[in-house]
């Protein structure tokens, strides 16, 4: 998996290439190994903090989880980031070297992303807009470079969820 970042390098989705989405401001999208498949994803750090949730990330995102049924592997991916010197606690959370916990990291599909942010209840909860023109901005570069006529992207606030890029 590559995470594209803000200087313009994109990650490989087979003939595929995502360009950056973070430059224009909001949450990196990026490619993520989602159940096997590469998928255009958000990391879920970013989108906590970007929804301004006054709850601890951890609690937050096991929450979200239960409450909609989100499975893992369908919608999002867990890393934890396993290294030299780390070991499993009695709990099997991962320990580094200094005994500290090593935190989860979690990639959601933009469906998902869609989703939190509209059930945010604050007034980020419009990067639901972000995230249906990232499709469609992702949908159209497909396109273009599988040779297709390139369709009109819609506007941001255009629909709710397309989920065009849930065959990808």
């Amino acid at each position: 998996m590559t995470k594209t970042d803000a200087d313009g390098v994109s990650a490989d989705v087979g003939a595929a290439t995502l360009t950056p989405s973070g430059a224009d401001g909001l949450i990196s999208v990026f490619a993520a190994d989602i159940g096997g498949t590469l998928r255009p994803a958000v990391d879920a750090r970013e989108l906590h903090q970007f929804l301004g949730s006054k709850q601890d990330f951890s609690s937050w995102i096991k929450r979200r989880f239960r409450e909609y049924g989100f499975v893992e592997g369908d919608d999002y991916a867990s890393i934890t980031k396993f290294s030299d010197g780390c070991k499993r606690d009695k709990n099997n959370r991962v320990i580094d070297d200094k005994g500290l916990v090593v935190p989860i990291e979690y990639h959601l599909k933009l469906d998902v992303a869609k989703e939190l942010a509209m059930v945010e209840k604050n007034a980020k909860a419009a990067a639901r807009r972000y995230f249906i023109g990232c499709e469609s901005r992702l949908l159209a570069q497909l396109l273009a470079q599988a040779g297709q006529i390139r369709p009109a992207a819609p506007p941001l606030d255009a629909g709710e969820g397309f989920g065009i890029l849930d065959d990808l």
